[in-house]
């Protein structure tokens, strides 16, 4: 087993608004719950850092940020086909197993067992912000349970939230 990146994987406990670019508006806010000693369940995100290894691949293959960046953001038919495009290439990508390791082990860390469902939620960095809000258009899985599931989660999810028990999603 390769040694696992500790710049993949942020506990809420170590986070807050300051991290929003590495851990989204969902991850900085759970981690400021945290701190301000408010009762929710443990959990960690799972960084920029993480899913900007997992894209490396599929970006130099497609030219991904390329094709962002000439989007016509008012040609939505473009835009819809073009992101569905780039989804479905993602989907068929394996995720690179220093990702899978650094997930794997916080997840056995957090819950002790497999057998312990979590919610798996994607954070947008700019989810929340002053200038935008993307309520309700992230992906979110419910009682998801084992590290195969929560792997997967993080493939369908981009960049996501793990927390133990589906409710604390519904504290943010």
């Amino acid at each position: 087993m390769s040694k696992v990146r500790k710049d993949f994987i942020y506990w809420f406990a170590d986070i807050g608004l300051e991290e929003r670019p590495s851990v989204g508006g969902k991850g900085a806010s759970l981690g400021e719950l945290m701190r301000a000693n408010i009762a929710i369940p443990d959990g960690f995100v799972v960084t920029t850092a993480a899913f900007r290894e997992f894209i490396k691949e599929p970006n130099e293959q497609l030219g991904i940020v390329s094709l962002i960046e000439k989007l016509d953001p008012d040609d939505i038919g473009r835009v819809t086909g073009v992101t569905s495009d780039i989804r479905r290439h993602i989907d068929k990508i394996p995720i690179p197993r220093i990702i899978q390791e650094a997930i794997t082990a916080a997840y056995l860390e957090l819950v002790n067992t497999g057998d312990t469902p979590v919610a798996v939620r994607s954070s947008a960095t700019s989810e929340d912000s002053e200038d935008a809000s993307f309520a309700g258009l992230q992906d979110t899985y419910l009682w998801v349970k084992g590290t195969e599931d929560i792997i997967n989660g993080f493939a369908v999810a981009g960049q996501v939230s793990i927390a133990p028990s589906p409710s604390v999603i519904d504290c943010v």
